[in-house]
């Protein structure tokens, strides 16, 4: 591909993305995920009474949401979680605590050795900077036995929603929740739903999209709190997606049972109607994407 070929992929791309974003942001889509997790986030904290309970039922959530179970290796981050000297009490208390008890098992150590000089010393920079704080929490509990990329991002980002989200504001946890900077991160958590969409919509040049060039392009063109809008994109693809059997791709058209399996969706005949219709808000989606 030539550079001016190369230079109107991309062109069309960004178009491609901001038609996206521009869906997401709309109100009335965005109140269905919304309700989504308004659902889940009562599910999980209503009940809890202290910051320490609060964060622990979060974080075993998030790491359920693995297709692939770590448990070993989850183990060691909950022991640590459990009885070490976590200070749950505030976020700055949390943050510090948790930097410090990063644990140091065969993997991280294994992947620390093989690192240059150069890499140790840009890793150990990372995580001692922290004027980047949700950046910083992010490369923090990434660190921890069977934490990944995909579900720190969704712990840093389910702690953006209920502390700055109007929405999600009876499941606050602290008071001292900063706000996100311009130059801050937040990343979106990325699986199989969010790769076929972005394969969709710009088969990819070098390799395969991945979490790491997906969240390069979005903060290229978005800052600070559009990245969270973006989270809508899951539930958007997950129900517009279908698994063609022996390909390694996937269909958009309405997945209606999608839906119904989703324990917190509303199940009400208005709301599956405003979502399935023929003409409905996926079919606008699906027409965006293709």
């Amino acid at each position: 591909m030539n550079e001016e070929d190369e230079s109107l992929k991309e062109s069309e791309m960004k178009e491609k993305l901001q038609k996206i974003f521009n869906f997401l942001k709309e109100k009335e889509n965005r109140k269905y995920n919304i309700e989504i997790q308004r659902s889940f986030f009562n599910s999980v904290l209503k009940n809890k009474k202290s910051e320490k309970e609060k964060l622990i039922s979060l974080l075993y959530f998030i790491a359920e949401t693995q297709s692939q179970g770590k448990i070993d290796k989850l183990s060691k981050s909950y022991q640590i979680f459990h009885n070490s000297s976590l200070n749950y009490d505030t976020w700055s208390s949390f943050c510090d605590t948790l930097a410090h008890a990063i644990p140091v098992d065969d993997s991280n150590a294994k992947k620390y050795l093989k690192m240059t000089e150069k890499k140790k010393a840009k890793h150990i920079e990372v995580l001692k900077d922290n004027t980047k704080p949700f950046s910083h929490l992010f490369n923090t509990i990434k660190n921890y036995p069977g934490f990944g990329d995909k579900t720190s991002a969704l712990f840093v980002r389910m702690i953006f929603q209920i502390h700055h989200i109007d929405k999600y504001e009876e499941y606050k946890i602290w008071d001292d929740v900063p706000k996100l900077d311009e130059d801050d991160i937040l990343f979106l958590p990325v699986d199989k739903v969010i790769t076929e969409i972005f394969k969709k919509i710009s088969p990819p040049t070098d390799g395969s999209w991945n979490f790491k060039k997906i969240n390069t392009k979005l903060n290229e063109l978005y800052q600070g709190s559009e990245i969270e809008i973006w989270d809508d994109l899951w539930f958007w693809g997950y129900i517009t997606q279908k698994v063609v059997k022996n390909q390694d791709h996937r269909d958009f058209e309405l997945n209606k049972a999608k839906y119904w399996v989703m324990k917190e969706s509303n199940k009400t005949k208005q709301t599956i109607n405003e979502i399935f219709e023929e003409k409905g808000k996926a079919q606008k989606f699906i027409d965006i994407i293709k």
